[in-house]
C-alpha cells in the first residue's frame, strides 16, 4: 500500500465547495478520508446521496477489500515508465500521507 500512497496527491476542500460538476471530464479518483460528500445526479427525479466516510471506522472486511484493490493497482503501476516513477516518488507527499495508517484501523476504533 505504501507504494500506491506515494502516487497520491493530498487535496483538501473547504466546506460547501464543489469538487466536481456534472458533465465534467473525469481525470482522477477521489478517496474520501474524512468528511461528508453529497452527490446529485440531475434527471426527472433528483437523487441525493449523503455519505460519510471516516477512515477510523473502516471495518476489517472492507479494509481487506481495499488491501486487495491496492495489490491489483500496485501490479498495474509496475508498467509505469521511469520518468513517471520519479514523479510518483514525491517524498513530501509521502510524509503528508504517513499519518493515514490503514493498517492501524480496527473494528473498535469507531
Amino acid at each position: 500500500m505504501a507504494e500506491i500512497v506515494q502516487g497520491f496527491c493530498l487535496e483538501t476542500f473547504p466546506q460547501g465547495e464543489n469538487v466536481v460538476n456534472y458533465g465534467d471530464q473525469g481525470d482522477c479518483c477521489y478517496i474520501i478520508l474524512k468528511g461528508v460528500v453529497s452527490v446529485q445526479i440531475p434527471n426527472t427525479k433528483i437523487k441525493d446521496w449523503k455519505l460519510k466516510y471516516h477512515a477510523a471506522s473502516v471495518d476489517n472486511e472492507w479494509k481487506e477489500d481495499i488491501d486487495h484493490r491496492f495489490e491489483v493497482a500496485k501490479l498495474r503501476l509496475r508498467d509505469i515508465s521511469p520518468q513517471e516513477d520519479n514523479y510518483l516518488l514525491n517524498s513530501s507527499l509521502r510524509d503528508k500521507l504517513n499519518k493515514y495508517d490503514v493498517n492501524a484501523i480496527s473494528e473498535d476504533s469507531q
